[in-house]
């Protein structure tokens, strides 16, 4: 699409985009979504995905993050209650602590430790001052570190920081990505999928990526019952919007890529 360079250019865009997602009220600061929008818009994630992983690859990656997670990619990750996601984490030999975390202004989501000097079992932490919907989402990008260290085994670095905005940089780490893999997976299984984004690949333009924030947002609206306009401050909604993106547009460069 175009690229989105100027907030004044584009503020119509971004006005868009939040009412798409729910979010009609916001009436300044819209120059701050220049930075979020404009990577992620411009990206093309079906070769990004395909330089890292061919079809063999990511079938076999599936089969091995079946064998822990069997309901993945056949249906929603629902589930948003704390105490039961603490048992799940349990489950998979993992501590996990929900709390505020400094640097709320960096979009800190949470990180997954593996280190035996900090923690005798591997450790995630998420950030308590985001919305349960976010949680939930950063707990199953997390727990796609725990898996992916499974299939690959353990990595020199023992912490992975979870940080809104770094999507890109995901696409360029295979453990970020399968990370984001497995997030993506259970938030949007196959038959949702398949019925919200078809298999025709979406205009890469302005008013494509309109009608993906709202077909995203629409699902997660159903899903959860969160809806953006409830997100807080604006930065915060524009976060949501980003991720929102950047979740829906791997899920279909997944869908056409790999057919899953």
């Amino acid at each position: 699409m175009p690229a989105l360079r100027t907030p004044v250019r584009h503020s119509g865009l971004t006005r868009k985009l939040l009412a798409a997602a729910g979010d009609r009220g916001q009436k300044t600061g819209f120059g701050q979504a220049v930075g979020y929008f404009a990577r992620i818009s411009n990206l093309d994630y079906g070769s990004r995905l395909a330089k890292r992983f061919d079809r063999g690859q990511m079938k076999e990656l599936l089969a091995d993050l079946r064998r822990s997670l069997p309901e993945l990619n056949r249906n929603v990750f629902r589930e948003t209650n704390i105490a039961r996601l603490t048992s799940v984490a349990s489950d998979f030999g993992v501590t996990l602590r929900v709390q505020p975390l400094p640097g709320q202004g960096l979009g800190v989501r949470g990180f997954y430790l593996n280190d035996s000097a900090f923690s005798a079992r591997p450790l995630i932490v998420l950030n308590a001052a985001n919305p349960p919907l976010t949680v939930a989402a950063a707990f199953w990008h997390e727990i796609g570190h725990h898996l992916t260290q499974e299939i690959y085994g353990k990595s020199p670095d023992p912490m992975y920081l979870n940080i809104s905005g770094g999507s890109e940089a995901h696409l360029d780490d295979p453990r970020e990505l399968l990370a984001d893999i497995v997030m993506t997976l259970g938030a949007y299984p196959a038959s949702t999928a398949k019925y919200l984004f078809g298999v025709a690949k979406p205009p890469n333009d302005s008013e494509g990526l309109v009608k993906l924030v709202s077909k995203a947002s629409g699902h997660v609206k159903s899903v959860s019952g969160f809806e953006v306009s409830a997100g807080g401050p604006l930065k915060k909604k524009l976060q949501m919007v980003a991720s929102m993106i950047h979740i829906a547009r791997l899920r279909i460069a997944l869908l056409q890529e790999y057919g899953l």
